[in-house]
C-alpha cells in the first residue's frame, strides 16, 4: 500500500534566532512535520520501497512516492529515507529457508531479523568474510570468483536479505526471484530562490554512507557545485565555482551509523564557513560568490538516470537563507 504524506504546514518555521535582519529561511523543509509537496520537491523512484510508519508497521510506498520513515519501536519520526539502488538475492525473503544462490564478484551485506540465525558459506564461489548473521549483527563478505553461496537457516528468522554493498539498507521483499529497489531521487529547483552572491544552507540528518546535500547546475555535478558528505567514516565539504576549487576539507574520524549530523555552510565574497553539530569545521577567506547553481539534491548528488554518493539513511530538515549568516549563528543553529 502507498504511504501517506504528513500534513502540510501553513508557513515555514521561524528561525530559532530572531534578532537581526534576514534570519528567516527563504526556503525550508522539515520532513517530520511538513508535506514534501508543500516545499516544491521533485521526487522519483522507479520501484516500490518499504519503511516503518507512525504505528511501527512495515508499509510499502509505491513508485515515485517519497518514504517518510519512523523508528519501529519508539515511533519517533526519522525523516526522508534516501537510499541507493540495491538487490536482495535471497528468495522468499519474508519466509527464510535454506537456499543456494548464484552471486557475481563483489561485496555483499547479509542480515536477518527475528529469532534464529542464518549462515552463509561458499559453494562454488570463492571469497572471504563468510559467517553467521543474527538480528542486529550483519555479515559483510566478498566474492572474488563468481559462483554459488549457500545460506543455511537455523531457528525462525522473520526475514533476511543478501544485498550488493558494504552496508545494510532497508528490507526488500522477494518472491521466487531476486528483487531490486530503485534509487531515491529527491531534488529542489533553486531557480529564482538562490542568491548567487551569498547564502547559507543547513541540513540535519543521520550519518550514513555518503552525501547529505549536493548543489549543482542541473546535471548532478558541474564546474560550479557544492556538496557536503555525512558518512560514518568521513564528513566532507567541497566547493567549486567556475572550475576553481574554493574549499575542500574532511574529518575522517569514525562515528556510529545513525549518529545525528547537523551541518551548515555559508558562501560569500568574504569566504566560506562550515559547521558540524555546533562546532566550527572549516573557515576559508577565499572569495566564493557566483554560486550559479540550479538544483539541490537531498541525500545524494546524482540526477535521475544515474546513481552516485547516496546517504543510505535519513534526512530530517533542510533550509536555505539568502545571506551568509555569521559563524556564531551557524554554530547555534546546528548545536
Amino acid at each position: 500500500m502507498s504511504q501517506t504524506l504528513i500534513r502540510a504546514i501553513a508557513a515555514p518555521p521561524a528561525a530559532p534566532i530572531t534578532t537581526g535582519a534576514g534570519l528567516y529561511p527563504a526556503w525550508s523543509i522539515d520532513f517530520t512535520s511538513q508535506s514534501p509537496a508543500s516545499a516544491g520537491l521533485t521526487f522519483a523512484r522507479a520501484s516500490a520501497a518499504g519503511s516503518y510508519n507512525a504505528q511501527g508497521n512495515w508499509v510499502t510506498a509505491l513508485n515515485d512516492t517519497l518514504r517518510l520513515s519512523y523508528h519501529p519501536q519508539s515511533q519517533v519520526p526519522l525523516g526522508f529515507l534516501a537510499e541507493e539502488s540495491r538487490t536482495n538475492y535471497l528468495l522468499n525473503s519474508t519466509s527464510p529457508v535454506t537456499q543456494t544462490v548464484a552471486l557475481g564478484t563483489g561485496t555483499y551485506t547479509f542480515w536477518n531479523e527475528g529469532s534464529g540465525s542464518c549462515t552463509c558459506a561458499a559453494g562454488t564461489a570463492v571469497g572471504t568474510g563468510f559467517g553467521t548473521a543474527t538480528a542486529g549483527a550483519p555479515v559483510v563478505f566478498t566474492v572474488s570468483t563468481a559462483g554459488s553461496v549457500v545460506f543455511t537457516v537455523s531457528g525462525s528468522p522473520s526475514r533476511f536479505q543478501c544485498e550488493n554493498g558494504t552496508t545494510a539498507t532497508s528490507f526488500i521483499a522477494t518472491g521466487a526471484s531476486a528483487a531490486t529497489r530503485a534509487a531515491d531521487h529527491c531534488s529542489k529547483s533553486l531557480t529564482n530562490i538562490i542568491n548567487p552572491a551569498e547564502g547559507t544552507f543547513f541540513v540535519t540528518g543521520s550519518a550514513g554512507k555518503s552525501m547529505l546535500l549536493g548543489l549543482d547546475n542541473g546535471t548532478g555535478d558541474g564546474a560550479t557545485r557544492i556538496h557536503i558528505k555525512g558518512a560514518t567514516t568521513e564528513r566532507n565539504f567541497f566547493c567549486s565555482i567556475s572550475n576553481s576549487i574554493k574549499l575542500t576539507t574532511s574529518d575522517f574520524s569514525t562515528i556510529p551509523v545513525g549518529s545525528k549530523l547537523a551541518m551548515g555552510f555559508s558562501y560569500a565574497a568574504s569566504g566560506l564557513q562550515c559547521v558540524i553539530n555546533g562546532q566550527k569545521f572549516a573557515v576559508s577567506s577565499t572569495a566564493a560568490s557566483g554560486l550559479n547553481v540550479t538544483a539541490l539534491r537531498i541525500g545524494h548528488r546524482s540526477f535521475v538516470g544515474s546513481q552516485r554518493d547516496y546517504l543510505n539513511n535519513h534526512i530530517t530538515q533542510v533550509s536555505y537563507y539568502t545571506r551568509a549568516l555569521p559563524l556564531e549563528y551557524m554554530q547555534q543553529l546546528t548545536a
